[in-house]
């Protein structure tokens, strides 16, 4: 089954460029609707992507448009820190940057 990560301003604020290195204090992001603090991000990653092949390595990518790059960015080379085979894939439903959200059908 695909893994989407979703990132949103409510989770991890970055909407405005980041002052100092890594990321907000209390950052989140989503892993298939499971709320996962990006400090534990890596270790995440491995655990769920340890048992598949390496061509079922893609992580998919649902942030919303307003966030900052560059720490859109930071959060992938966490992720990728859990996997260095990680693939990434963009997924352009923005609504599913919302877990709860996507999952009510809004």
């Amino acid at each position: 089954p695909p893994v989407i990560m979703a990132i949103n301003a409510e989770a991890c604020p970055i909407e405005t460029v980041l002052s100092s290195p890594g990321l907000p204090p209390g950052c989140k992001v989503f892993l298939n609707k499971d709320e996962v603090d990006v400090a534990q991000l890596p270790a995440k990653i491995g655990e769920v992507f340890k048992n598949r092949k390496s061509s079922d390595k893609i992580l998919f990518l649902a942030a919303e448009e307003k966030l900052n790059y560059e720490a859109i960015i930071r959060i992938l080379d966490l992720a990728r820190k859990g996997d260095e085979s990680l693939k990434i894939g963009i997924v352009s439903d923005e609504r599913l940057a919302h877990p709860a959200a996507a999952a009510a059908g809004i």
